[in-house]
């Protein structure tokens, strides 16, 4: 923009503008301190869980039978029967079942309750302000966006 003056015609008149440009710059200052204390409690709670108990019953039955083959373990329902075998000496070779091991897995269900202790944390903040405490307006003015701080 040069600042000769342009000439005016009669049914043009020149107005010249002029702009301001204003700059913030903000601070910071400290206003007051902030004390935290965490204080642990605890306390006592019933707690419930389902458990399972597992066991084996082992009862030898006595067989006695003479088989031409070697018997090999087997499952009967939740039962496991082993064979005990002896080789007994004739003619021809044969097994004689002599007893059976069988075992069997009882599941017994029962609830469990026990008291257990649990904790539990609570914090206690408490403000001190500084005595020379700048308005609301002063203050806002004063903290840039984004600005994260412990102490205000």
């Amino acid at each position: 923009m040069d600042n000769e003056p342009t000439p005016e015609t009669p049914d043009q008149q020149i107005l010249r503008l002029s702009a301001e440009q204003v700059t913030v710059e903000a601070g910071q200052r400290v206003t007051g301190k902030v004390d935290v204390s965490v204080r642990t409690s605890t306390h006592t709670e019933n707690v419930r869980a389902a458990l399972s108990d597992e066991r084996v019953v082992v009862d030898r039955v006595s067989v006695g039978a003479v088989v031409d083959e070697l018997p090999q373990q087997r499952q009967e329902g939740d039962t496991t029967i082993i064979p005990v075998v002896e080789e007994i000496v004739e003619v021809r070779k044969r097994y004689l079942i002599r007893e059976e091991v069988r075992i069997q897995r009882i599941i017994e269900h029962r609830i469990h309750e026990e008291a257990v202790d649990l904790r539990r944390e609570e914090a206690t903040v408490h403000r001190t302000a500084f005595t020379d405490q700048p308005d609301e307006a002063s203050r806002l003015a004063d903290s840039q966006p984004g600005d994260s701080h412990h102490e205000q």
